[in-house]
């Protein structure tokens, strides 16, 4: 019995192909041009927010007032082993409030479609 070789480059129904990513910056200008627009509301389509950037603003700003805080309640003062446990723990739900909204922020900035997923 002989084993015939598989051959990859003919096309095979079996094979999944990979997924196509586009990147809006690289799309054509006419067709950047009616995303934009659909996005706004014209067309036919609809445009979902899919992040609030409102919010994120707030987290950070609610952060970095806490670091602020923390910073004024080191001058002068003396912690017990209670108020070093609590404030440890509100440091780092702040830390990771202030790290997740700037990163979703650089990704609402750097996204091509501003954070609205668009149904055509």
């Amino acid at each position: 019995m002989e084993k015939t070789p598989i051959n990859l480059t003919a096309p095979d129904k079996t094979l999944v192909p990979p997924p196509v990513r586009l990147k809006f910056n690289k799309l054509p200008k006419q067709i950047q041009e009616r995303l934009s627009r659909r996005q706004d509301g014209e067309g036919k389509g609809f445009a979902f927010k899919t992040a609030e950037v409102v919010s994120s603003y707030i987290s950070i700003i609610i952060a970095v007032l806490w670091f602020g805080l923390l910073f004024y309640l080191t001058n002068d003062f003396l912690w017990g082993k209670f108020q070093l446990v609590i404030f440890s723990l509100i440091s780092f739900i702040a830390s990771y409030l202030l790290l997740f909204n700037l990163y979703k922020l650089f990704r609402w900035f750097t996204s091509g479609a501003k954070c609205c997923l668009l149904i055509t």
